[in-house]
């Protein structure tokens, strides 16, 4: 180790724990170090060296610390030293007694998850394979969505709670609520399965679908009753208009309550909510689509590719061709991106048509890109 590494000062939240300058009592020499923590930067500053007297000037300065909001800290590396020479226990410390107490409900937490995974494993075998789209259709002809949300509460259950905090709000809000059959639990069970039957299986994923799935209702400021009453896996026309819902409330709501949610969460609410004011050209403009049969027009390399993506460098369009595997082929061409391709395409193969179109849908950079037997002369 050298020399400075051992004078290195961590500033992360869980190396420290908070205390009360009434501890300090009469006392104005401590053996550990005294930090200060500036609630608006989140930073923990020095304050103290060990054995340092606290002298009347830094006394004043600490008492105007606490009067702005901010609070008195010590390491926990330090915190045998802390009790012992302060004669303390464990439990005349708040900060220490809290931080049991998050221990225990960790504990207790991992416990309940390995309950459910063991329940899970157990509910399987012998079970033929959950399969979506027959347990969707029975769902829709029978009015009964219970199966598919008990099943996805369940798979949820079994999530880590050591994950993130995302990962553990889905766990938490599939086990509070993801019970009755509502308008609400059906949206959250089929958005799970589906994603799950998609080959989403990271947990951090499917948390995050899953929190957006539940907290994008907290932007309703309307929702008619008899919609609530008989839940429906789509809404009509005439539900649609008694469906009302403001945007952006939802994310003002959980800015101002301070959620700790990843930036998956607010993206997936966002294209929720995009969808919900969609119209055929914004939807057209949302995917791309090549299929088996390519068209390609008489013009260069160059035209051909960025046809219908508007004004594009000839950098945009190489890095298109990059990406479907084409650009070494053009290289080789005579005249590069500037090879006129006769009508058709029939100075060249198949399958080279098909990665040009590729290309060509590549470069529109669209959210969905559909592949209908688009490589099979590749």
């Amino acid at each position: 180790m050298k020399e400075n590494d051992k004078f290195k000062i961590s500033t992360r939240p869980e190396d420290f724990f908070h205390i009360e300058i009434e501890q300090f009592q009469d006392r104005r020499i401590f053996p550990f170090q005294i930090y200060i923590y500036n609630p608006s930067s989140r930073q923990y500053t020095l304050f103290l060296h060990g054995n340092n007297p606290l002298i009347n000037e830094k006394w004043q300065l600490l008492n105007f610390v606490l009067e702005r909001g901010g609070s008195v800290a010590v390491r926990k590396d330090q915190q045998k030293t802390f009790l012992s020479s302060l004669k303390l226990k464990e439990d005349d410390v708040p900060a220490l007694m809290r931080s049991k107490h998050i221990s225990r409900e960790v504990a207790e937490l991992l416990k309940t998850q390995k309950l459910a995974k063991e329940a899970l494993k157990d509910t399987s075998q012998g079970k033929t394979k959950f399969l979506l789209k027959e347990e969707l259709h029975k769902s829709i002809t029978q009015d009964d969505f219970s199966n598919l949300i008990t099943a996805a509460r369940n798979e949820i259950a079994a999530f880590s709670c050591t994950i993130s905090p995302t990962v553990s709000l889905a766990r938490y809000l599939a086990l509070e609520l993801l019970h009755e059959d509502n308008f609400y639990n059906r949206v959250v069970a089929f958005s799970y399965h589906l994603a799950s039957g998609m080959g989403i299986v990271d947990q951090e994923s499917l948390g995050s679908l899953i929190c957006a799935s539940f907290l994008y209702h907290l932007g309703n400021t309307q929702v008619d009753f008899s919609i609530l009453k008989k839940p429906s896996a789509e809404l009509y026309d005439d539900d649609r208009k008694k469906f009302r819902q403001h945007p952006g409330l939802t994310q003002h709501l959980l800015q101002k309550i301070n959620l700790d949610l990843d930036a998956r969460v607010y993206q997936v609410m966002l294209d929720h909510h995009e969808t919900r004011t969609l119209t055929r050209k914004s939807l057209r403009r949302a995917f791309s689509m090549v299929l088996q049969d390519t068209w390609i027009f008489h013009g260069s390399v160059y035209d051909n590719i960025a046809y219908g993506n508007g004004e594009v460098s000839r950098l945009e369009v190489e890095e298109a061709a990059k990406k479907a595997r084409i650009h070494s082929f053009i290289s080789h061409l005579p005249e590069g991106y500037d090879t006129i391709l006769t009508d058709e395409g029939m100075n060249i193969s198949k399958g080279q048509k098909q990665l040009l179109v590729i290309a060509r849908a590549m470069l529109s950079k669209t959210k969905m890109l559909i592949l209908d037997e688009a490589t099979s002369n590749v």
